[in-house]
């Protein structure tokens, strides 16, 4: 049998190749346009192209009839949701005013992608004349701001894990929960400030650690620079970069440390000052007093800056429920409630002093994150995939999970442990994918997005656009080569997790542990697929709406195929609705079925007035244009009931 050692560094290397894979191989495009990316984009190429903080400007239209909004930026791209209006007349209140608009979040992440953005900007320039797509931005600004800065907090991680002394395989399996099962996997493929406040908390708690071991004043300045940035990336993270900061000074407690952290937080502190008097007229005044969406006014309006009093609705909301929960899309991380409970009880007070502050940092760090989600009034945070601003949560629980399973190993259960955490993880593993691969947030119309969207997504072909389509790859047979690349590092640890404490094991008890551990999995996973409600129309108008907002639409199947797919999807859970039957009108209708159409106008009818208070003449409309069949196409228009717009814009283009 090969030696544990000569194992161990083959499992590392698959390791870091499954992670490196999963991270480079898809490219996470949808087109969907995600207001927490693209405002903090038009900031950035606002700073690099007119050397302002300015996105636009709204202006009156002639005649007063209602504001317009222009601006270099806006000409090009169109309109972004999330903005602040700072009106001109500071009688009045947004929306209803003329002035500049601005970026409504924090200022930190435009500001990392200036540079990034400027160089591109200036290829593009050179090169072609013309700015970059807005494809081509996303992608250079999430690698090199987030995805390459997470890989290196991932390294840090395992790095943290091995000079402590924890267990190789559960310190190889927590940094694929947190790499692969976790929030930190979606929000690593988002120029947002979620992911990215991640690592600069991460990392100012590991330049904080590094302070008990090394007298030099670089660490402390570490920890405040990091711990600055996470603020000015993401406004809350001021509580947990509070935690820091008393950390910091429990392992050094002088002035020179304390004056060595202030100054390190002092840059993105005053960037943050400076941003905030250059938009809205004082260092202390934030955009949640100019916010030109109504709705987001309402919504933050209880408290301040939306945080009240807790609710037990919100923490349900974020941890246990299928639409949202963080133990729902990454299982593992129930262990974070469970572990330190047993941790407390039966070894807390056997570490050292330096272990005990290191565990009860990051215990804080949870906690304090667990009270703001639960006191924010927008907690469920709109489309989403998991408790997104909550994801720094991630790598601290990950921490705990490690530090109180490997006790758990160290006192004779070292079997039990890599089990247990084996199986949660590969379980998280597979949710997140599957779900990350076809979206990075889902409609609030699903109950349980994993198997009302994203399952039967994936069944009819729907993945994001990845490496794969570059060689003709299409559907579910894109990500071979991405499984090729994954499936080996997870197998390999599944081996290593039934080693239990011998280094040699009898080969039959693996084969059985393994197996155990394969039904545990598909009987965790199946578990999770059961809160699913009946699919109603709203879901279905959700999901068909998320299939004909794909990107690259050509790249998934024919369009044909799609509708009729969507067709007998429909005409399955909604044999009696009229508005099916009108959609399989339009279909039969632009096939040039004209007896099919003709006969399935019939049905439209009788369908309809089944339906109470409906009157099937009044809900049709006869286009005048002839379409190929050269019968007239009625059309069902109903408020319940969108046309896919790829069909709406074949039903009114003119024919020639």
């Amino acid at each position: 049998m090969t030696s544990s050692p000569r194992i161990g560094r083959i499992s590392s290397i698959l390791l870091w190749v499954a992670i490196g894979a999963a991270y480079l191989y898809p490219q996470f495009l949808f087109d969907i346009h995600n207001p927490n990316e693209r405002v903090r984009i038009y900031m950035t190429a606002a700073m690099v192209e007119e050397g302002s903080f300015v996105i636009g400007t709204r202006t009156a239209r002639d005649g007063g009839r209602g504001f317009t909004d222009k601006g270099v930026v806006y000409k090009r791209w169109g309109y972004v949701n999330d903005k602040a209006l700072v009106c001109d007349d500071p009688e009045l209140k947004p929306p209803h005013c003329a002035g500049p608009l601005y970026s409504a979040k924090a200022p930190g992440s435009s500001f990392l992608g200036y540079p990034f953005y400027a160089a591109l900007y200036g290829i593009a320039k050179a090169t072609t004349g013309e700015a970059p797509s807005m494809e081509t931005i996303i992608l250079i600004l999430r690698l090199f701001t987030v995805i390459i800065p997470t890989l290196f907090m991932l390294v840090a991680f395992r790095r943290f894990a091995t000079i402590n002394g924890y267990d190789p395989v559960l310190s190889d399996l927590l940094t694929i929960a947190i790499a692969l099962g976790s929030m930190v996997y979606t929000y690593s493929h988002m120029f947002a400030g979620h992911q990215i406040s991640t690592y600069f908390l991460f990392f100012g708690f590991l330049c904080a650690w590094k302070i008990q071991r090394s007298e030099k004043l670089l660490w402390p300045a570490l920890s405040g620079l990091c711990a600055g940035m996470a603020v000015f990336v993401e406004y809350p993270m001021a509580l947990v970069s509070l935690v820091l900061f008393v950390y910091a000074l429990r392992n050094r407690f002088t002035l020179r440390s304390f004056l060595a952290f202030c100054g390190g937080g002092a840059l993105p502190a005053i960037l943050l000052g400076w941003f905030h008097w250059s938009a809205f007229g004082g260092p202390h005044k934030t955009a949640y007093a100019t916010l030109e969406n109504t709705q987001f006014v309402k919504d933050i309006a209880p408290g301040f800056m939306g945080l009240r009093q807790p609710k037990l609705e919100n923490l349900f909301g974020a941890f246990v429920s299928p639409f949202e929960g963080l133990f729902f899309f990454a299982p593992w991380m129930v262990l974070m409630v469970i572990v330190p409970l047993t941790y407390y009880i039966r070894h807390f007070r056997r570490d050292s002093s330096d272990f005990r502050a290191s565990f009860a940092t990051n215990l804080t760090a949870v906690g304090a994150l667990v009270v703001f989600i639960s006191c924010h009034s927008l907690w469920r945070g709109g489309w989403t995939l998991g408790p997104r601003y909550i994801v720094p949560i991630v790598p601290f629980a990950g921490l705990l999970v490690l530090h109180g399973m490997d006790r758990l190993a160290t006192h004779g259960c070292r079997l039990t442990s890599r089990l247990i955490v084996t199986v949660l993880v590969v379980l998280s593993v597979t949710v997140t994918g599957a779900c990350s691969l076809v979206s990075q947030g889902f409609h609030t119309a699903f109950f349980n997005p994993l198997v009302e969207a994203a399952l039967p997504m994936l069944r009819r072909g729907f993945v994001t656009v990845n490496l794969g389509h570059l060689i003709g790859l299409h559907g579910l047979s894109s990500l071979i080569p991405l499984l090729i690349l994954v499936v080996p590092g997870l197998a390999i640890l599944f081996w290593q997790a039934t080693a239990g404490i011998r280094a040699r094991t009898a080969l039959h008890t693996r084969v059985f542990l393994m197996t155990l551990m394969l039904l545990a999995v598909v009987g965790g996973f199946k578990g999770l697929t059961l809160p699913e409600k009946p699919m109603n129309l709203r879901k279905w108008k959700a999901l068909t709406w998320a299939q004909d907002n794909f990107y690259p639409y050509e790249s998934i199947s024919n369009e044909t195929l799609r509708t009729k797919a969507h067709l007998r999807f429909a005409s399955r859970h909604f044999p009696g609705q009229s508005s099916i039957q009108a959609l399989q009108m339009s279909a039969l209708a632009l096939e040039g079925s004209c007896a099919k159409s003709l006969t399935a106008a019939g049905r439209y009818v009788r369908a309809s007035r089944g339906a109470p208070s409906v009157d099937a003449f009044s809900h049709a409309l006869i286009l005048a244009q002839p379409f190929p069949s050269g019968v007239p196409m009625p059309l069902l228009l109903r408020p319940d009931f969108d046309i896919p717009i790829h069909l709406w814009r074949k039903l009114t283009e003119t024919d020639e």
